[in-house]
């Protein structure tokens, strides 16, 4: 699970094809990108941090979708040795800080806030 949520997206055709096609297709996005407003992800994790986050896209997730992936990432590190986790830890950890406060003050929020939380609880004791 966890190299599927590492594995890049969207890449170029590999050499082998390369040389027997002539695919003229653009090579991978950067993290730049941009398609619709949305950043384009470079990996499944990316995704993920997208989500949760939920700012600066048009798409508005709603709090059950971002209570599972926290869900989600909670059962990963159970399953995951702890020193395979640290990419995942340090793209979501900043994000996870940032749910927990800009939740704090919607009583809407009160699951993702308390699932964000248990992550980052979780995640400290690693």
């Amino acid at each position: 699970m966890l190299d599927a949520l590492l594995e890049p997206v969207n890449e170029g055709p590999t050499p082998e094809s390369n040389s027997t096609s002539n695919d003229t297709s653009p090579g991978p996005p950067t993290p730049s990108s941009v398609n619709d407003g949305l950043p384009v992800p470079r990996h499944a994790l990316d995704m993920l941090v997208y989500a949760l986050r939920n700012v600066d896209n048009p798409v508005n997730f709603p709090v059950e979708v971002r209570v599972n992936i926290c869900s989600f990432l909670l059962q990963l590190q159970k399953n995951v040795p702890a020193e395979s986790l640290s990419h995942v830890q340090e793209e979501i950890l900043p994000v996870a800080r940032l749910v927990v406060e800009e939740s704090q003050d919607d009583p809407q929020e009160e699951k993702l806030l308390k699932a964000a939380s248990l992550l980052l609880e979780s995640w400290a004791s690693t």
